[in-house]
């Protein structure tokens, strides 16, 4: 499983930096690049077209959660 390399959360929306190879919950790095324009872990520039989105482990998230019976964060 993935953890946001900002939040330390499992992200609902994971992407991967291409640069760094860091995952991020994806409202959380864009905002990030909004403010800052950088990588939050390395400082390198960052451009949101430098995220790629995770879309294969979103399903297994999912599922685990309903397995394990965790409430999704309330902005689901």
């Amino acid at each position: 499983m993935f953890f946001c390399a900002i939040s330390g959360e499992p992200p609902l929306e994971p992407v991967v930096s291409s640069k760094s190879g860091k995952v991020y919950e994806r409202r959380l790095i864009i905002k990030y690049i909004n403010e800052n324009g950088t990588d939050p872990v390395t400082g390198e520039k960052l451009e949101e077209s430098d995220l790629i989105a995770i879309k294969a482990c979103t399903s297994f998230y999912f599922a685990f959660c309903r397995h394990f019976f965790i409430v999704f964060p309330p902005y689901i």
